[in-house]
């Protein structure tokens, strides 16, 4: 991975940071989502599939909220049927709703 090439896609990064607040790592897999070098997706709770399109400004406020409730999501697929994400998964149905990102049907 060319990281300086990520870098100049965005100016933000999603940093890592310890416990004690006295070290940090860049979480590169998810600083890619915001630069728009990967793709993301949500899973609604009844199994549709809301594609996120490259450097979509739904993805910070997702990361954020996701953060203030400590829920980690190393992968860049959202599925809001997990039972850990129950707590945030309405939450995350309204940031999608009002970003105007439409569900898909998975069978399709």
């Amino acid at each position: 991975m060319n990281y300086l090439a990520v870098l100049h896609h965005t100016r933000e990064a999603v940093l890592s940071v310890s416990p004690n607040g006295r070290s940090f790592v860049v979480d590169w897999n998810r600083t890619n989502l915001l630069a728009g070098v990967g793709t993301a997706k949500v899973i609604t709770p009844d199994g549709r599939e809301i594609p996120l399109p490259r450097r979509s400004d739904a993805l910070w406020p997702l990361m954020n909220l996701l953060a203030s409730h400590a829920v980690s999501n190393p992968t860049p697929v959202l599925d809001l049927r997990a039972h850990r994400m129950r707590a945030v998964a309405e939450a995350v149905m309204e940031v999608v709703r009002d970003r105007g990102l439409a569900p898909t049907d998975h069978r399709t």
